[in-house]
């Protein structure tokens, strides 16, 4: 913990194989809480909505359920992975980008399989180890991605920290950057749409950056269709 400063947070994250002695999926996150405090209390303030933690016990609380978001999120998108939909922007001709990225399945909120196995606490970190043992079904849906056929890309996506669930935008963000950026090394003529299928693969990363949640991901996807434009367009 000492090498990492107020206002910064990051977060690293290990896949263990899948073997009869470790049957588990490990990720470990950490938060800055003075990070965390100051984004919570700049947040505009709207219709009476937003409730702004008084004290290390409330901002500690907060802190706990965004790292139970975030691994709910990640192991979720390691194991059953994302179906996507982008369409590439041309402001010459007043097309507007479009990028959606949809959860094939969601580890459910309170899931047993997901368990806190450790948690560091010093009043400026918390750190917390998380394992999740998938199921047989799950077991497989893994092994998809890993049976060939899919293409790696990496990249770094952010997002301004005040926004609500910016850590998991900007995980959003940096699959959509990764997406892009290895579409447009591979497609040379600009797609009318490209769907398919993607999985978060290696660490992901989340720091704070000039305001904004960062992250830096690993993914593996395949493209499923491509829509290009007529001959005569």
């Amino acid at each position: 913990m000492k090498g990492l400063t107020a206002g910064f947070i990051l977060s690293f994250i290990t896949l263990f194989s899948l073997s009869a002695s470790d049957p588990y999926l490990s990720l470990t996150l950490d938060i800055n809480y003075s990070a965390l405090g100051f984004a919570t209390m700049m947040k505009p303030y709207a219709e009476d909505k937003l409730v702004i933690p008084q004290g290390y016990d409330e901002i500690r609380e907060e802190a706990i359920q965004l790292l139970l978001e975030d691994a709910r999120w990640i192991f979720s998108g390691m194991i059953y992975g994302f179906t996507f939909r982008y369409v590439p922007g041309n402001s010459e001709e007043t097309f507007d980008e479009v990028f959606e990225l949809t959860p094939v399945s969601q580890i459910h909120k309170g899931d047993p399989a997901m368990k806190v196995q450790q948690v560091l606490d010093d009043t400026q970190f918390l750190m917390v180890l998380f394992h999740y043992w998938p199921d047989d079904y799950q077991n497989r849906r893994i092994r998809i991605s890993q049976g060939g056929g899919f293409q790696s890309s990496a990249a770094v996506g952010g997002v301004p920290m005040m926004l609500e669930d910016a850590r998991t935008l900007s995980l959003k963000e940096a699959v959509k950057q990764a997406l892009r950026s290895d579409l447009r090394a591979v497609i040379f003529n600009r797609p009318l749409e490209v769907t398919g299928s993607v999985y978060l693969s290696g660490p992901p990363v989340i720091s704070i950056r000039a305001g904004e949640y960062t992250s830096r991901v690993k993914i593996l996807y395949r493209r499923e269709d491509l829509k290009t434009f007529p001959a005569n367009y």
